[in-house]
């Protein structure tokens, strides 16, 4: 994985988006969103999202179950399936040639790996979900999620998670194959 290379980006991005913890800047907090979970009355709590997310080493996420994922708060809704014997999470943008070739080369002929997968879409901006000019969906039998508009995502697509019983096996950033075992 080229976490150093990542970890730099992120970080130059970071500091050219110019904040660290929400709202330390005077300005008023970010837009909140529902994450997984109730709370005792089974209404939804709310979250505050964050002005950008970024995770130099995502190594360490292999090994921790699902929920200690700060990442996976912000799907909504919160994917099925994440305790599941084999479980796969793919976040992915329609401008990245790489994500568009994993569905169509590898997911969309294979309705029994993209049953096991949900795609989560992340925004091109803050506003802005997707470039005017995104490469066209194809079918799959993926389930489908989208991050919030508003926050940053610095992230490089595919990011891709292997779950096995709701435990982190596998993270693969910038590709696929190697956590979904199809090299």
């Amino acid at each position: 994985m080229r976490t150093g290379s990542i970890l730099a980006t992120g970080l130059a991005l970071a500091t050219l988006l110019g904040g660290c913890a929400p709202g330390d800047d005077g300005t008023a907090p970010p837009p909140t969103t529902t994450p997984p979970g109730t709370t005792s009355d089974a209404t939804p709590k709310k979250i505050q999202l964050p002005r950008h997310w970024f995770d130099g080493e995502l190594d360490h996420w292999v090994g921790q179950e699902w929920q200690s994922l700060d990442l996976l708060q912000y799907v909504q809704p919160p994917p099925s399936g994440l305790d599941d014997e084999l479980k796969y999470l793919v976040f992915y943008g329609r401008n990245c040639d790489h994500c568009r070739d994993m569905f169509n080369d590898d997911l969309a002929p294979n309705p029994d790996l993209a049953a096991r997968v949900t795609a989560v879409e992340v925004p091109v901006g803050q506003k802005q979900l997707r470039d005017p000019n995104p490469w066209p969906m194809p079918d799959t039998a993926c389930e489908l999620r989208q991050l919030p508009l508003g926050p940053h995502w610095i992230m490089t697509t595919p990011l891709t998670i292997r779950l096995e019983n709701g435990v982190v096996q596998c993270v693969e950033e910038s590709g696929h194959e190697e956590c979904m075992l199809l090299e």
